[in-house]
């Protein structure tokens, strides 16, 4: 039987390892405790009180509006299958993908943390959406 690796980082980010040998892909996820039902919370003693949506919204902002553009697209002209979705309480990033791995890791929490706000694109973006 497999076991899952914990990996806990400096940063507070907790990676989970889990060799699987009768796949010959790897499925890449980053996870973050942030979904549809979270609409408040405490940030450096200030409470803030979100509306309903803003998890999605978010979502798609970071996939799409990052520094470098849209991640997905870019890891799926590399034929990985990838995708992001938000439920209650967490939203997820992910991808499969049998070559390339690396650079997907990289592109992914790259684009994941490298985001700019701007009220321009968030319009733009909104729309289709909500």
């Amino acid at each position: 039987m497999n076991t899952i690796e914990t990996i806990q980082l400096k940063n507070g980010l907790t990676v989970y390892l889990y060799l699987d040998k009768r796949r010959h892909s790897t499925f890449f996820q980053l996870t973050t405790n942030f979904g549809g039902l979270t609409k408040d919370f405490v940030l450096n003693d200030k409470e803030y009180h979100l509306h309903d949506g803003i998890a999605h919204i978010l979502e798609h902002y970071v996939v799409e509006c990052n520094d470098d553009g849209n991640f997905i697209k870019e890891l799926g002209e590399k034929q990985m299958n990838t995708n992001a979705s938000t439920h209650y309480q967490v939203t997820s990033y992910y991808f499969d993908a049998v070559e390339d791995v690396e650079y997907g890791i990289r592109t992914m929490l790259h684009g994941i943390y490298h985001v700019h706000f701007d009220n321009e694109k968030l319009e733009k973006l909104k729309n289709p959406i909500c």
